[in-house]
């Protein structure tokens, strides 16, 4: 009898037969990773009668990006009554769009809803999957071995952190992190903070650190467009009203959808008015920033939605602060004190945030999937993915 990284007992990795009304066995299932995505399958294998499945999780802890990332001001740019499962509503939520550490909350009370817990284990990960005899053998890194009639990667693209190379990063003699690898540790309040880059993760983060800080720079290479959603609380009215009538929560979920799926997913790929209305929307946005030499450094040169769009509001106002500079001089390299630019100037530092996002390249690797005849997928898919003007 072995102990998954909960806690839970379970007969090992393989999971115990399970035989239909029919007699015949029913399917054994794989997942590899115990974010939104894994999560929502195990639910629905549940669901379908299905118990013979296995869940596999490197981390500590389920959530999968919201359970690495931490950073302040984390919030979902997806509206939290969309951004759930369909069977599993949460009549809750505390905002349109809820911070990260609710959204994990939300997904552990799936978890022990659906009895998940017993199926995950943590600290796992998954090093091969070998195609034999006509099931996945699943090896980790551990060594331990199972075998599944399916193997389904649940694996996200924001896992592997992107840092950029930048001469002398390494040798700052203040704090440095990633964003999804936040250190608490480090005092922020009255410090001189860096954040580099400005995507959703860097602007949530200045919106967060920069009313706090003693100094702070936000460094940029390109500008974003910033659509500017308001993120509402839910009174407690409201909320006693989704918990009181369920139906509220199917009615609220499919107008979220349809505003994503039809509005602004529709206006990405064609013109019309959702397009023109959004486009207005950002530039109209921008026009907020009265310091005309300040608003042209964060004009984009594209159009807007050619890029993902940024969603936020109260960005643009904290560089009225005196003590808030956006740079967009280019940094050259990081010496002990701080960064410097390459107009030469010296920023001296206490901390410094990569908000350098991804490699979403990465996907699933480095698991390595051999299928029938000993063919690999890291050799098909060599060079790939690729993009072809954002597509």
């Amino acid at each position: 009898m072995a102990a998954t990284g909960n806690g839970h007992p379970s007969n090992g990795f393989a999971g115990a037969s399970q035989r239909s009304n029919g007699g015949r066995r029913a399917p054994d299932v794989g997942i590899v990773g115990a974010g939104m995505s894994g999560i929502g399958m195990a639910a629905r294998l549940r669901m379908a009668g299905i118990a013979s499945f296995r869940i596999y999780e490197k981390w500590d802890g389920i959530g999968g990006t919201w359970h690495a990332n931490t950073y302040p001001g984390l919030t979902c740019d997806i509206p939290s009554r969309y951004y759930s499962y369909t069977f599993a509503p949460n009549p809750n939520w505390s905002h349109v769009y809820s911070p990260g550490g609710e959204i994990r909350a939300y997904l552990e009370r799936v978890a022990r809803d659906f009895a998940l817990h017993e199926r995950i284990s943590l600290g796992t990960e998954v090093v091969e999957a070998r195609w034999v005899d006509g099931r996945w053998r699943v090896r980790t890194a551990a060594g331990d071995e199972a075998a599944h009639d399916f193997l389904i990667t649940a694996t996200g693209g924001l896992v592997h952190t992107f840092k950029p190379d930048i001469a002398g990063l390494s040798s700052f003699a203040g704090a440095t992190f990633h964003s999804a690898e936040w250190d608490h540790s480090v005092p922020l309040e009255g410090r001189r903070i860096a954040v580099i880059g400005t995507g959703s993760t860097g602007v949530q983060i200045t919106r967060a650190l920069a009313p706090l800080a003693g100094r702070f720079e936000l460094y940029q290479r390109t500008p974003q467009w910033i659509f500017p959603v308001g993120n509402r609380r839910y009174s407690r009215p409201a909320r006693w009203a989704y918990r009181r009538f369920p139906a509220l929560n199917r009615v609220g979920y499919r107008i979220f959808q349809e505003w994503v799926e039809r509005s602004l997913g529709q206006a990405t790929v064609k013109p019309g008015f959702a397009r023109a209305w959004i486009g207005a929307a950002c530039r109209l946005h921008l026009r907020s920033v009265r310091d005309p030499e300040l608003r042209r450094r964060f004009t984009p040169d594209y159009e807007p939605m050619c890029k993902r769009l940024v969603m936020a509001t109260h960005f643009y106002e904290q560089f009225k602060r005196p003590h808030v500079e956006l740079v967009d001089a280019g940094i050259d390299h990081v010496e002990p004190r701080g960064i410097v630019t390459r107009d030469g100037r010296l920023h001296e530092l206490d901390v410094i945030v990569l908000a350098t996002g991804f490699d979403a390249h990465a996907y699933m690797r480095p698991l390595e999937l051999i299928g029938p005849g000993g063919k690999r997928l890291s050799e098909l898919w060599a060079g790939e993915p690729f993009g072809y003007r954002s597509v």
